[in-house]
């Protein structure tokens, strides 16, 4: 499951693309994952842009007064707590509460509707259908549910196992259940529409988290280690590299042959947060962007990655952002919304980024739902 909602920090400059974090090794290239080699943009080696030392931006006056003011974010629904995870899809935005409730808005805005309440959950929906992965610190136990679109069901078991951590993640195919199960991460496929999940190559691993959903293989932290699952049960699982220490990853996705992961310095400090990538068969990895406050949860469709800047103490974290990074080599990280209020939650459909605002720390029970156009 993701770790919960971190609070508080201080803000960000936006580095060089060309800056690199290197992994120990160069391991072998699974036959079924493609690595998409970029020139520029995050995809560069280091020496492709040489360093400038000490140099300021240079502000076309004339310029900047000439670029139009970035459109303001529409509210979905307000006032619904501390939200600790966000997904859309269809006509529905869906959020977990901090409490573990499950909530719904219609994504053209309209009150939200309860839907259920869990314990400690992640949260997913695919082809109309929410999945939420909940954990039983009683019991020790993950438990896997699905709820019909219509509501017309009782939150449904599809699969539960003994285990410490779990996690979920959904596209538009399928479905990934994670569980740490002792030393071993067990993964379970749904296919579409699927109540009955197929068991991949359990993995070696004592902290697993953070799963990311391929076109043929799972991918998850752990630890710092990124590991890799392929869809072939009798494939085995292997590490794809590992995290630069003492760094630890926050989130991972997956978009444009690559993984993205939110890394920060230690598991208690925030500032020199990282956005880093690295292509899906290993290899050397990329700072995308590097900065000082916290990042939240990002997101990623078949053009670009979305993520949340929280904004500065100094600031009450009211001078956030929702940042974007087109896939395409060469771009370089923009901001589609400024002056939002330590956002989070980030979640993409075909026409619109969805993120929370905790309004700053006073008030973190009382965040709002978020859309803006890409």
């Amino acid at each position: 499951m993701k770790k919960g909602l971190r609070f508080a920090l201080v803000s960000l400059p936006v580095l060089s693309l060309s800056t690199l974090v290197r992994c120990g090794g160069q391991p072998s290239q699974p036959a079924n994952l493609v690595s998409t080699h970029m020139s520029g943009g995050y995809g560069a080696p280091a020496s492709a842009t040489p360093a400038i030392e000490d140099a300021g931006p240079i502000i076309d006056a004339a310029a900047l007064a000439q670029t139009p003011p970035l459109a303001q974010p529409q509210i979905v629904t307000a006032r619904q707590g501390t939200i600790r995870a966000l997904v859309v899809e269809g006509r529905w935005t869906y959020w977990l509460t901090q409490t573990g409730d499950v909530k719904r808005a219609p994504t053209s805005g309209g009150p939200a509707l309860k839907v259920a309440s869990f314990g400690l959950a992640s949260l997913a929906v695919s082809n109309g259908t929410l999945y939420v992965a909940d954990f039983s610190d009683k019991k020790k136990t993950c438990t896997l549910y699905r709820i019909n679109p219509d509501l017309s069901n009782k939150p449904e078991s599809i699969g539960s196992q003994p285990g410490t951590l779990c996690d979920i993640v959904a596209d538009g195919k399928r479905v990934a259940w994670g569980v740490q199960n002792g030393k071993k991460y067990d993964v379970t496929i749904f296919e579409k529409g699927d109540t009955k999940g197929k068991k991949l190559a359990p993995a070696d691993a004592t902290a697993g988290d953070d799963l990311a959903l391929g076109p043929d293989a799972v991918y998850f932290d752990d630890g710092g280690q990124v590991i890799t699952v392929p869809f072939d049960p009798k494939a085995k699982a292997k590490s794809i590299g590992q995290v630069t220490a003492p760094q630890v990853v926050f989130d991972l996705a997956y978009a444009g042959d690559r993984l993205f992961m939110i890394v920060q310095p230690s598991i208690d400090q925030f500032e020199g947060e990282s956005l880093v990538s690295m292509p899906v068969a290993g290899g050397e990895q990329t700072v995308v962007v590097k900065q000082d406050s916290l990042m939240g949860n990002f997101a990623s469709d078949a053009s670009s990655v979305y993520w949340s800047a929280s904004g500065t103490k100094a600031n009450d974290y009211k001078d956030g952002k929702i940042m974007r990074l087109a896939l395409a080599a060469g771009s370089t990280p923009t901001a589609i919304a400024t002056n939002q209020s330590e956002p989070h939650g980030v979640a993409v459909d075909e026409e619109n980024v969805y993120f929370s605002n905790d309004k700053g720390l006073a008030s973190d029970a009382d965040s709002d739902v978020l859309r803006i156009a890409k």
